[in-house]
């Protein structure tokens, strides 16, 4: 089981988390994605190693960006 840590900015709404929440689902090998309320901490939780790159690429269509 691998996890990463980091930051999404761009929340504004429990909508906001909801939608991030089910573009990163969608990465390959994604088991569950917690985040800690709009101030946009988050943990990937996956069965291989996810990059920074694969996540900012499942959320480039939104007004979101990863650090």
């Amino acid at each position: 089981m691998n996890i990463l840590q980091f930051t999404i900015s761009g929340f504004h709404c429990a909508a906001c988390i909801t939608l991030s929440t089910l573009k990163l689902k969608k990465i390959p090998g994604v088991i569950q994605v917690n985040t800690s309320g709009l101030d946009g901490k988050t943990e990937l939780v996956s069965n291989r190693a996810i990059t920074l790159e694969e996540v900012k690429t499942a959320l480039k269509d939104t007004e979101y960006s990863v650090q």
